[in-house]
């Protein structure tokens, strides 16, 4: 080993140690706990003016909604003290923007739980919620709806318990997502990695999934149209109904059907097996090079296309 690779060595050991005591001093001080170097702060800022329309940039915040029967909104931030949050009203846009101004050093701490951001909202009903983030879950509740939704956030969950008259647009890297109990008017939902459940939704018009690794549950549902699209991961459609066509197209994974129909039916796995019942007649179109099929025999109802490559094909 080389001199200079030696004093590398031995200056990176010193503060691994300094580090270790640092440490080792505090949780002696403080009782065994980290809590101390927790550096967040709470700061509140109250909105007077009327909005219609909520736009929130953040870095690494949960995000949730509150309805209140205060005649006044808020906007609690639940962040480090060295994070700059900036809230106002912009021709009728409540403007949140979330800015990390520390050194990259200062990112390392020992902070005991997440940064926040909590909007008091004295509404039911808002016309849009746009947010773009960082990292940070997203809770929408029941009790505040919004006519359009879009949401793009590369790490964090995102759940949705409101209304969403419009489209709902979420854009997610690394993260779950979860629709439950709404109506909607469109919904578009792609992820790189994350399961996607939506349940006892009504969707008027277009659902379009993509995930890239993950699997789908789509239970209690009624559809216009479904498109989905993946690569690695499960896609179940349990008591889910579509008045329209649907395609569902995956690389690895089964497509899993009980108790579901639509229009015409298109579905094309590489690796995987589609098994399920369908309750209207079909005429099928199967195709498979190394598995079985079985299928209803049908001369009437909407067309069901079937192809795999490596699976079964097994529909009642």
């Amino acid at each position: 080993m080389s001199r200079s690779a030696k004093i590398w060595l031995v200056a990176a050991t010193l503060l691994v140690v300094i580090g270790a005591v640092t440490v080792a001093a505090v949780m002696t001080v403080n009782h065994g706990s980290l809590a101390v170097l927790d550096t967040r702060t709470e700061k509140t800022y109250t909105v007077s003016e009327d909005f219609d329309k909520i736009s929130i940039r953040s870095f690494s915040e949960d995000i949730a909604f509150v309805h209140t029967d205060d005649s006044e909104s808020r906007v609690v931030c639940f962040t480090d003290k060295n994070t700059s949050c900036d809230v106002n009203v912009n021709d009728g846009t409540l403007v949140i923007n979330i800015d990390n101004i520390k050194k990259w050093y200062e990112n390392i701490s020992f902070s005991s739980g997440s940064q926040r951001i909590t909007v008091y909202l004295p509404k039911a009903a808002y016309t849009s919620l746009l947010i773009d983030g960082s990292a940070g879950d997203v809770t929408v509740p029941d009790n505040v709806s919004f006519g359009d939704v879009d949401i793009s956030v590369s790490t964090g969950d995102v759940t949705i318990r409101s209304d969403v008259p419009g489209a709902i647009k979420i854009m997610l890297s690394t993260g779950e997502t979860d629709i439950s109990g709404i109506t909607a008017g469109n919904i578009r939902i792609k992820t790189s990695t994350g399961k996607i459940r939506i349940t006892d939704t009504v969707c008027f018009g277009m659902t379009d999934i993509t995930v890239t690794t993950g699997d789908v549950t789509v239970d209690g549902f009624t559809g216009g149209e479904l498109i989905s699209g993946g690569n690695t991961g499960d896609i179940t459609l349990v008591d889910a109904c579509f008045s329209g066509d649907i395609s569902v197209e995956r690389s690895t994974g089964d497509v899993k059907l009980r108790r579901f129909d639509a229009a015409n039916i298109s579905i094309k796995t590489t690796t995987g097996t589609v098994k399920g019942d369908i309750l209207s007649p079909k005429i099928f179109l199967t195709e498979t090079s190394t598995g079985n099929i079985r299928v209803p025999r049908s001369t009437s109802g909407g067309k069901c296309k079937i192809t795999t490559s490596t699976g079964d094909i097994i529909i009642e």
